[in-house]
């Protein structure tokens, strides 16, 4: 039984990767247009394809949180006396809808999972580009330095 596919066409918005490809194929120096030359026969290809997606899928992560966020504001400012209550009662407020909390819950976890996702790939992405390019092996730690511990401990 042979199974056929449907291929879905999408374009990401961004453009980190084309602009590392670009300035290496309009660059002067001759091993870094050799080196984009070779880009679709490593890692990198693929790496950058990961890369533009998820940096598309993280916009649309933060959107949905932020309207999530927008909306649960919206609900609990709605009644400030039943907010102070139970602020004054420790108590938790009800919401509209009993599953909202859990497509919040659901958006936050989308959000930190994809950041978490994005970042692992540029890692292996700035490893390889640093190797393939540059012929100079960096280490984890030196490509995560200034990134925020959330990020890098987990």
């Amino acid at each position: 039984m042979t199974h056929q596919y449907v291929h879905i066409n999408y374009i990401p918005e961004d453009g980190w990767v084309l602009s590392i490809m670009s300035s290496l194929l309009n660059s002067s120096d001759p091993r870094l247009r050799e080196a984009f030359e070779k880009w679709s026969g490593t890692p990198l290809k693929e790496l950058g394809f990961a890369i533009t997606t998820k940096i598309h899928m993280l916009g649309l992560a933060i959107k949905r949180l932020n309207a999530r966020v927008a909306e649960l504001r919206k609900q609990i400012g709605a009644n400030p006396e039943v907010l102070d209550s139970c602020l004054a009662e420790n108590s938790a407020i009800a919401l509209a809808d009993n599953h909202f909390a859990y497509e919040l819950l659901l958006d936050m976890d989308s959000f930190i999972f994809e950041t978490r996702s994005l970042y692992e790939i540029v890692v292996k992405f700035l490893s390889n580009l640093f190797e393939i390019v540059f012929g100079r092996k960096v280490s984890r730690e030196e490509l995560t330095l200034t990134c925020p511990p959330f990020l890098v401990h987990g």
